[in-house]
């Protein structure tokens, strides 16, 4: 058995189960230092309840608690690779600018990707938490950038052959285009409620925001589905609606915001149905998580063409 001091406090543990799980002890134990022949040490900047838990993860090889920065801190220091990887499989909004540092700080590889690679595939989560808040500018530039380094395509999403009545309630599919190949491709299928009818299509971030339109080409009802899809994890995700339902409008996107351009809004008058033209606009926040309004256009407008410059 050796005994360990920490913070005052004092742990009697297996010696090997130290150095089975623990590059730190097992060097310490090898190296002929007065801790070899004493089975004793004393360890400093670790608090004693962290190395409790970290016993608990050396003896049954899981985590009582939740990880976090002053947990993997002393991990790192005691060069724990069980814990270490165990925190690669963890990373979440909560804990990634906590994890990115100690990763720096400790020099831990794996650590930093983990964490990278977590802010790239969920950035549209991490952008409307308080945790974009304490991303410097060049992190974020970088995860952008990361948004972006696969293999880029263009996108068409289909519409609806009028003459094919019976069918035009089928959901429409991604189509890419390969410019190495010049090759047309069929992508994912779009999510069974979407219907791409008028409806508004944007990218920012490398999401595919699709949102509006009609429910079907026969165009009498308004389509209550705002989506986006991520190429990086081919996942489709939901989003709020519009406040104003509306068709063959211009969905831009600029800065932190996608702008949804006037357009036109089908209803029901008695026997027949009217269209009506809008001047109205407003803006999804990925910030916020909300439409915004926005000011109007200076005329009521329907298949608006615009631009972000």
């Amino acid at each position: 058995m050796a005994t360990i001091l920490v913070d005052k406090k004092t742990f009697k543990v297996s010696k090997r189960t130290l150095m089975d799980k623990s590059d730190f002890f097992a060097a310490m134990f090898a190296s002929g230092m007065k801790e070899t022949t004493q089975n004793s040490a004393v360890l400093h900047d670790v608090s004693a309840g962290v190395f409790r838990d970290l016993l608990v993860f050396m003896e049954t090889g899981k985590l009582r608690c939740e990880i976090d920065e002053e947990l993997l801190t002393a991990a790192a220091f005691l060069q724990m690779q069980g814990v270490i990887e165990h925190s690669l499989r963890h990373v979440d909004v909560t804990n990634c600018i906590e994890f990115l540092s100690v990763a720096e700080t400790h020099c831990l590889p794996k650590v930093k990707e983990a964490v990278l690679k977590f802010l790239t595939e969920n950035f549209l989560d991490v952008i409307s938490s308080r945790t974009f808040e304490h991303l410097s500018s060049e992190l974020i530039d970088s995860v952008v950038k990361r948004r972006h380094a696969r293999k880029r395509y263009l996108f068409g999403l289909g519409s609806y052959d009028d003459s094919s009545k019976e069918r035009s309630d089928l959901p429409r599919n991604i189509h890419l285009f390969d410019d190495v190949t010049e090759q047309w491709q069929t992508g994912c299928d779009l999510p069974p409620l979407l219907c791409t009818h008028a409806c508004g299509v944007a990218v920012l971030y490398n999401y595919i925001f699709v949102v509006g339109g009609y429910t079907s080409s026969e165009c009498t009802q308004m389509q209550q589905v705002a989506t986006c899809f991520d190429p990086l994890t081919n996942n489709w995700k939901e989003l709020p609606c519009m406040n104003q339902c509306r068709a063959h409008f211009a969905l831009i996107p600029h800065d932190d915001y996608i702008y949804a351009l006037g357009g036109c809004v089908s209803f029901s008058s008695q026997s027949s149905s009217v269209k009506k033209l809008l001047s109205s606009v407003e803006a999804y926040s990925l910030r916020g998580r909300a439409w915004v309004g926005a000011a109007s256009l200076p005329k009521e407008t329907a298949q608006p063409c615009g631009a972000s410059c």
